[in-house]
């Protein structure tokens, strides 16, 4: 009887044990909602993911620690203990003609460099003096000198920089470029359902409910007026996210400089670019700011991008693809 009593508490052990295996991996593959809400680049950083307790806590904090890292790499302003930086770049004292940087900053000047020559210097990554003169204009510090040019940055071989201090500046490219790094992480570990939006550089997955996630754009010039409604899924969205902004004299200073004048662009309040990728829609966002609209609208005709115009006196242009957002 002892021997039957004894077995039959095991078997009830072992049923328990099994059912609250199945409870945990069911609850912890269930799906959830986990958020990353950050500054990071001089802009907001907002991030919601939706998977399971398995992948969403690890996952999210990778996401911290990738834009951690490139938000040091691209500080112009300070330097951080063994990172070679921007600023490290512009202000490093040594008689080495060049000097080795680290694998991500190298690709993303290399980057850089190539939209350079891809778009005629409309976006040029060697603006960091202009921008840094705009930069105290917006912050009200007075202006006493002019703007000089810069040195043009250089890499040699597959891992170095000629050390000539160029001020270098990547406000028009690091958003689409961090969130495409971002997405190789959520496609590693299979995550599908998303929204990544830094500054404005916006990437949307499925959505979370088999729906679409509905969508407001914002005047960049007028906070909390929203203009137009998108209805989005698996597309990728960049708007003109105005951080940096100051009206002065009846005059809009913002870091979005017209590549031949080197002042702000002003010929819209706000430019989106929809697109199969979040690099390709900044590009295209930066470049389409700087046009006329009839300019961009020739210019987008072999581009396959959606793209709407908002101008200073509130009307908004588009492509005919933007319907099928509604």
């Amino acid at each position: 009887m002892n021997i039957i009593k004894k077995n039959y508490g095991i078997i009830i052990s072992i049923i328990i044990v099994f059912v609250f295996s199945i409870y945990l991996y069911v609850d912890t593959s269930k799906i959830r909602e986990y958020t990353l809400i950050k500054s990071y680049f001089d802009t907001n950083v907002n991030i919601k993911l939706y998977t399971s307790y398995r992948k969403g806590n690890k996952v999210k904090k990778e996401i911290d620690n990738l834009c951690s890292y490139y938000d040091k790499l691209i500080s112009n302003d300070k330097d951080f203990e063994n990172i070679i930086n921007l600023h490290t770049i512009e202000n490093k004292k040594t008689k080495e003609s060049f000097f080795t940087i680290p694998k991500e900053l190298y690709n993303l000047i290399e980057y850089g460099i190539k939209l350079k020559e891809e778009t005629n210097s409309m976006i040029d990554i060697n603006e960091g003096n202009y921008l840094d003169y705009y930069r105290n204009i917006i912050n009200g510090e007075n202006i006493d000198k002019n703007i000089t040019n810069n040195n043009e940055v250089k890499l040699i071989g597959v891992d170095s920089i000629l050390n000539n201090h160029p001020n270098l500046d990547f406000h028009k490219i690091i958003r689409g470029y961090v969130n495409e790094e971002i997405i190789k992480i959520l496609k590693k570990e299979k995550i599908d359902k998303y929204i990544i939006n830094i500054g404005g550089n916006i990437s949307f997955g499925n959505h979370y409910n088999n729906g679409k996630y509905k969508f407001a754009l914002e005047d960049p010039f007028e906070s909390e007026n929203y203009y137009y409604y998108l209805n989005i899924e698996n597309k990728y969205v960049s708007s003109m996210q105005m951080d940096e902004l100051k009206e002065k004299d009846g005059n809009y200073y913002h870091l979005y400089l017209d590549y031949k004048t080197k002042k702000p662009a002003n010929n819209f309040k706000d430019v989106v670019v929809i697109s199969d990728n979040p690099m390709k829609s900044e590009k295209y966002k930066n470049i389409l700011y700087q046009k006329s609209y009839e300019e961009g609208l020739e210019y987008i005709k072999d581009k396959n991008i959606d793209v709407i115009w908002y101008t200073f006196d509130n009307k908004i242009y588009k492509t005919d693809g933007i319907k099928k957002y509604k």
